[in-house]
């Protein structure tokens, strides 16, 4: 059973005062946190008896009231994990635990007590939870100010995480959520995705083998990034609706593979762009069992689908690779610009 356990704010005797402007691990069981000492500035712990600081070294949970506890907190810091590596992972060793509490509490605890937000380097926070099967919450992440790689791989196959954390931020950096939830197979939902300032990779592979997936959120960016959206979905087997894409300005390989592999999926986008980018659609439904197409109006193919929607479209000669190949419908392949196509009646499209 998955619990998430709830800050604990009013004074026990041992432990310190101050924990309202800390990071909270906890757990109805007895757990560990260790990590690769790359931070820049000071980590400090309690689990229990004062603050003290932390050099990366195995920090053994605190015993509550029948619960367990770390507390973390950091001074002066540009970084966390600060490497492309996933040797930089962190080792949370245990059962059922949650990460409550702003994350950049690590950064500089007073700055975000003090109502502000410390600055992000490179890689802050990437592959922090990589691989760690046991977390079950998230902590928040309210930054709007990012920087390049700064969430990349963050909860890379943390397979009991179940919710994602909100991601307020408009304007977005290269690969800053790339590979983000990948293979969290329990995730369900998706955080909202506010951006219309997109950048090179930044949504890649996000949600890629998130198989418990059900439904995409809202994309709202009317121009586009190189490879922002490519693998975003892929593999999201369970997911039945794509999200209405309403840009206009494409580039190349934005929605490339976007969803490929999700063999639930019965609702296809309407793509209004009229100026195609290399390889901007290909393999964007591939394996898409469900989206059935056809070449001509019978039978149960009623609705008709268009690149682009309305208009006249200009193409480079890779946009559209493989686009619908290996879909359900007696069409199956590379389609063609301006060229009306059919959907069958169990498809919808948004």
């Amino acid at each position: 059973m998955i619990v998430n356990y709830p800050r604990m704010k009013r004074r026990v005797k041992g432990w310190p005062d101050d924990l309202n402007t800390v990071l909270e691990f906890s757990s109805a069981n007895p757990f560990s946190i260790s990590a690769p000492k790359n931070w820049d500035g000071k980590l400090e712990y309690t689990n229990g008896s004062g603050w003290k600081m932390w050099d990366g070294s195995a920090i053994a949970s605190g015993e509550i009231e029948n619960n367990h506890y770390i507390y973390l907190r950091g001074t002066g810091n540009s970084k966390i994990t600060g490497t492309a590596s996933s040797s930089a992972k962190w080792s949370i060793i245990g059962t059922n635990i949650a990460c409550n509490g702003d994350i950049d509490l690590l950064l500089d605890y007073s700055t975000v007590k003090s109502g502000n937000r410390p600055a992000m380097a490179s890689y802050c926070y990437a592959n922090m939870f990589r691989d760690c099967t046991s977390l079950t919450a998230a902590p928040s992440l309210p930054a709007t100010t990012l920087a390049s790689y700064c969430y990349a791989n963050m909860f890379f196959k943390c397979t009991s995480l179940t919710a994602a954390p909100s991601l307020p931020a408009t304007r977005l950096v290269d690969h800053c959520y790339s590979y983000m939830f990948y293979g969290c197979t329990s995730l369900t939902a998706a955080p909202s995705l506010p951006a219309t300032t997109l950048a090179s990779y930044c949504y890649a592979s996000m949600f890629q083998g998130c198989t418990s997936l059900t439904a995409a959120p809202s994309l709202p960016a009317t121009t586009l990034a190189n490879h922002c959206y490519a693998n975003m979905f892929f593999k999201c087997t369970s997911l039945t609706a794509a999200p209405s894409l309403p840009a206009t300005t494409l580039a190349s390989y934005c929605y490339a593979s976007m969803f490929r592999d999700c063999t639930s999926l019965t609702a296809a986008p309407s793509l209004p762009a009229t100026t195609l980018k290399p390889d901007c659609y290909s393999y964007m439904f591939f394996n898409c069992k469900k989206i059935k197409l056809s070449t001509t109006a019978s039978g149960t193919y009623t609705k008709s689908y268009r690149i682009p929607k309305s208009g006249t479209g200009t193409t480079d000669s890779s946009a559209l690779n493989y686009m619908f190949a290996n879909t359900g419908g007696t069409f199956t392949g590379t389609p063609e610009i301006n060229t009306t196509y059919y959907l069958d009646e169990s498809n919808t499209i948004v």
